[in-house]
């Protein structure tokens, strides 16, 4: 697929998600590897600039599909390149058209959700799955993303699935998807399993949360939208957060 550098990441650049999902499923039919779906926008690349996260972010850079889901990241790339990213490609306008191949083909998946009711739903919807729902834990406890890792290869060998959606946050969903690649490679050597780290997308889905309008996602203030809605949890991640990402944003601008 097309792509366009920008922080280190080679950020897919297409004009709507269906694309993503035909390269997603081409590769599922015919690799014999894990490859990763992530979803950086303005936060998670300050996240993963800052002291003590060098190996997240060397992971992530990694990923075989990066989307630009934020549109400073396309602006940014208007203003650096002449042949810029297309269009802003999120998690949450992905996972349908990703999951409604993954039915219509009568493929098996196996999800990380953060409570039961979401995972409910799924499994009612769709029979070819399977959940886990981790209790709440922190993300510096290694022996517990071990073991969740364990817990979870288990689960995919059970159900045979061949991909893992993952819906906890970061750091936690990486650190998880990270234990659980290494083990999977050693465990089902030539099986391939995709492993896409989509956050709030799975809420979204089911309603749990609302996404701003589509006037607002189109002036690339959905921002300004989730900030509305979840003041305390959100106040620090779009004020320090955002002016961490403009001075990123500026170094990256004028790097050669």
């Amino acid at each position: 697929m097309q792509t366009c550098k920008l922080f280190g990441f080679d950020f897919i650049s297409a004009a709507h998600v269906t694309e993503v999902v035909e390269d997603v499923m081409h590769v599922i039919s015919s690799s014999d590897m894990v490859q990763h779906i992530v979803t950086p926008n303005a936060y998670v690349l300050q996240e993963l600039n800052k002291k003590g996260k060098a190996s997240l972010l060397q992971f992530a850079q990694s990923a075989k599909w990066v989307l630009p889901d934020g549109m400073p990241i396309v602006w940014l790339s208007k203003l650096k390149y002449k042949h810029a990213l297309k269009s802003r490609l999120t998690g949450s306008d992905l996972f349908p058209v990703l999951w409604a191949r993954i039915k219509q083909e009568h493929l098996a998946a196996t999800f990380i959700l953060p409570n039961t009711q979401l995972a409910n739903l799924f499994c009612q919807e769709y029979p070819a799955c399977n959940v886990c729902t981790p209790t709440f834990f922190d993300p510096t406890d290694e022996a517990y993303i071990k073991f969740l890792a364990q817990d979870v290869c288990q689960l995919l060998t059970a159900q045979n699935s061949q991909f893992l959606f993952v819906g906890l946050g970061d750091p936690k969903q990486s650190l998880i998807g990270i234990q659980v690649a290494q083990l999977y490679e050693k465990q089902h050597l030539g099986k391939p399993l995709v492993i896409a780290y989509l956050g709030a997308s799975f809420e979204f889905y089911h309603g749990y949360k609302s996404r701003a309008p589509q006037w607002i996602t189109q002036l690339g203030l959905e921002w300004l939208y989730r900030f509305y809605k979840e003041p305390k949890r959100l106040w620090k991640r779009y004020t320090v957060g955002n002016i961490r990402f403009l001075s990123l944003a500026f170094k990256e601008l004028f790097k050669k």
